[in-house]
């Protein structure tokens, strides 16, 4: 069991790599690997938001357009926190979380 819990402060990342099959675009609690850990913050337990930036229309954006708002793509759950890197569940997502994908635990 993991207790869940929102971050005091904001932390800020990337997912770094997947651990599904990338021939699925959307996976039931996908695992992802972020580049922040128990340094920046974050626990076991810790909630953050998976976000890209776009306008929904565009599948790949090929440019990062900073007039287009951010989206959240999905929420993510942190169950394994080293130094630099977590291990985290998803939980929630509308749409496959890719590799560069921006996190950040406070969403406006």
């Amino acid at each position: 069991t993991v207790r869940t819990g929102e971050l005091d402060d904001s932390i800020d990342g990337y997912v770094v790599s997947r651990g599904h099959d990338e021939n699925l675009l959307v996976q039931k609690n996908q695992v992802i690997f972020i580049d922040r850990g128990r340094r920046d913050g974050l626990r076991s337990g810790s909630v953050m938001w998976v976000v890209r930036r776009g306008d929904g229309l565009n599948l790949v954006p090929t440019v990062d357009d900073k007039t287009l708002p951010d989206q959240v793509v999905g929420r993510l759950i942190v169950f394994s926190a080293d130094d630099h890197v977590s291990t985290a569940v998803m939980v929630d997502q509308s749409v496959a979380v890719q590799v560069g994908d921006r996190i950040t635990s406070r969403i406006d």
